[in-house]
């Protein structure tokens, strides 16, 4: 359950942090009244050096006065005007997809997955590797004294965990049921006389084995 949690807060954050770009109003250029203001001040101070100047006239000046005056009002009306963005399609299909693909995924994987499946730590794992490998740093399988307690140990194992019963698999799953008569174990040595044994019920309870070769 801790897993999942986890999972679903990082898929949430992640989500926020993408959606977040897309939502915020924008933000104007720091200082861009005050240098729309300072060029709108020089063009004045340089409408009245040309009246002085005589290159303008009276109702030129005045006229172009009124116009800059006017840009002023407009920039500094603008800095102060609250920004209500609503997002745009793109921006509502984003956030479209930033919901439904998790939905979407965790419903396939709830279908098709198994979630019921209790998770396998990974010293357990590792522990189940090394003894399929054989015997750490010898490169040989261990002997069969050895393997047949753990395989006794691994069965008592799942049946506590099972209480007894059958091991759940896959409803899907299929397959026949095998009695064997009889079993064989090959162990290998390096000089190729590898051990070969063979097991059968005596039909007391117990078994006959019979060494097959070297």
């Amino acid at each position: 359950m801790s897993l999942w949690l986890m999972l679903g807060a990082m898929t949430a954050l992640a989500a926020a942090l993408v959606a977040w770009p897309l939502l915020r109003p924008p933000r104007r250029q720091a200082g861009r009244r005050d240098y729309e203001l300072r060029v709108y001040r020089a063009q004045l101070e340089e409408v009245a050096r040309e009246r002085e100047r005589g290159l303008l006239g009276e109702r030129e000046a005045a006229a172009a006065k009124l116009e800059v005056e006017r840009r002023m009002l407009a920039a500094d009306a603008a800095a102060h005007r609250p920004h209500n963005r609503s997002p745009t399609s793109g921006a509502r299909w984003a956030i479209a997809l930033l919901i439904a693909l998790p939905l979407l995924a965790g419903g396939l994987y709830w279908q098709l997955g198994r979630p019921d499946l209790p998770s396998v730590p990974f010293a357990g794992r590792a522990e189940e590797r090394r003894l399929a490998e054989g015997e750490a740093g010898q490169g040989q399988l261990p002997s069969l004294e050895v393997m047949i307690p753990r395989l006794e140990q691994r069965v008592a194992q799942l049946a506590e965990q099972h209480e007894g019963g059958a091991v759940p698999v896959r409803d899907d799953w299929g397959g026949y049921r095998l009695t064997p008569a009889a079993w064989e174990f090959w162990q290998h040595r390096p000089d190729r006389l590898h051990d070969r044994f063979r097991f059968e019920p005596d039909g007391r309870g117990g078994w006959t084995i019979e060494r097959l070769g070297p």
